[in-house]
């Protein structure tokens, strides 16, 4: 591109540089988080993407979807998107021959899995464990221990699939918990209801 070939600025004189060039977005969706990460993977300094709607971003929308579970497992569709989750991990194939033909509900259908046993016995330790904890405690345990698809932390399972630009929004959802966390009782189902009414940037 420009850059690679060092194409000069007639106006300034000089090669274009990175601070040069322009990408508008009508809106902040997915195709712009997308465009940015390529653009970051490919050493291009790239300004104007501290702004966010946090209920929008990929990794929030799965530490809230744990949450959701964690209070009602039998919810089938949230359970299903977190599987395919970076968390989880289950392939598109599996989750359709887990989910396909059976007769209860996905986490009935989960728990009689044999080779499901370690996913499941996860969710049991985030349903039974994890969500006595505060919100902040709840979602702070999610990224520090292991989960099912990375042995070291979910954090590190979250950067593997999503990419280093996570670090920002699951770090805002912290300080979000620790907000709700001082203006209310720590409550995990109170946190949900509260954070997916706030459109916060």
């Amino acid at each position: 591109g420009w850059l690679d070939r060092q194409e000069r600025l007639e106006s300034q004189d000089r090669p274009i540089a990175p601070g040069d060039i322009m990408i508008l977005f009508r809106t902040r969706n997915t195709l712009f988080g997308h465009v940015a990460r390529a653009l970051v993977n490919a050493g291009i300094p790239v300004s104007g993407i501290d702004r966010m709607v946090l209920n929008d971003q990929i990794a929030v929308q799965d530490f809230l979807a744990m949450a959701e579970c964690a209070l009602h497992p039998a919810d089938d569709l949230t359970l299903a998107a977190l599987l395919k989750s970076p968390l989880i991990g289950l392939s598109e194939e599996r989750l359709y021959r887990l989910a396909c033909g059976r007769a209860g509900s996905l986490w009935q259908a989960l728990r009689a899995a044999p080779d499901l046993e370690a996913i499941t016995n996860y969710l049991r330790h985030v349903q039974e464990t994890l969500a006595q904890r505060s919100p902040f405690a709840f979602f702070s345990a999610l990224l520090e221990q292991p989960c099912p698809a990375d042995a070291q932390s979910g954090w590190r399972a979250m950067a593997r699939r999503l990419g280093a630009d996570i670090d920002d929004a699951l770090n805002e959802l912290l300080s979000a918990a620790l907000l709700y966390e001082r203006q209310n009782l720590p409550s995990l189902q109170g946190f949900l209801h509260w954070q997916t009414r706030n459109q916060a940037e």
